[in-house]
């Protein structure tokens, strides 16, 4: 299973090939057995449902998030995507709400998972306890990404607030105009082959584990990884920069 595991991280992650990725996952779940890997398999099963979510094929993305649970029923990501999933399309949103309060119980201070919850919460109308779970989200981020800010302008256009949510909405435009060039930029910042992320202090646990796993060459790619969130990116870029002038 790892290589099945590895292979479609890299098609999808890397190269772009989402579909020669989930032809690769399909592979590998006809190999799991009884002695498998759990673990693995609910990884496996867990990257499908996230490449299935981005082709709109919800119905089947659901059911790999339900085999991933089946084989980890702590696993965090499948969680909180098949949350936010939910969510989204505003289906079952009561099992949603228990599900992303089962990974912010864990991981409290965790940007992206605060939002899935936030979000959950508005879908639910409850819109006073979303605003303080999104701006929780906001203060934890040192780079708040547009998503919080639109989901923060439209969680206070609820309660009312058109003037904060017009606020919100515009810082979330201006970081929409960015991107296509900060991505670029990400491309073309390589990450040493011989880096040690267990020296680069303030990156969150999970990040760490992620790129000692997966071992991206540039910042673009590590900024795509499933895990790794912007203020791990900013924490990423600033020790390369530190080490580059120390040179």
């Amino acid at each position: 299973l790892d290589y099945y595991y590895y292979k479609g991280v890299g098609l999808s992650y890397f190269m772009g090939r989402p579909e020669d990725a989930l032809e690769i996952y399909r592979q590998a779940i006809r190999q799991i057995g009884e002695g498998s890997d759990a673990k693995l398999a609910s990884d496996i099963y867990a990257e499908m449902g996230n490449l299935l979510q981005d082709k709109e094929q919800n119905d089947e993305s659901y059911e790999c998030y339900e085999q991933a649970l089946k084989y980890n029923p702590a696993n965090i990501l499948v969680l909180n995507n098949y949350a936010y999933l939910l969510a989204e399309e505003e289906r079952n949103l009561e099992m949603a709400e228990q599900m992303s309060r089962r990974v912010i119980d864990t991981e409290p201070d965790n940007t992206t998972y605060l939002d899935t919850y936030a979000w959950i919460l508005y879908k639910m109308h409850r819109y006073n306890e979303a605003l303080d779970y999104m701006e929780q989200a906001i203060k934890a981020e040192s780079a708040p990404s547009d998503v919080l800010y639109e989901h923060a302008g439209d969680i206070c256009y609820s309660l009312g607030d058109s003037v904060r949510a017009l606020d919100y909405w515009r810082k979330a435009l201006a970081l929409q105009r960015e991107v296509g060039m900060v991505d670029k930029k990400l491309e073309k910042k390589i990450i040493p082959e011989d880096i040690d992320y267990n020296k680069v202090q303030g990156i969150r646990i999970e990040a760490r584990q992620k790129l000692n796993q997966f071992k991206p060459l540039s910042v673009g790619q590590a900024s795509r990884i499933s895990g790794v969130s912007p203020a791990d990116i900013n924490v990423l870029l600033v020790y390369l920069e530190k080490k580059r002038r120390a040179k």
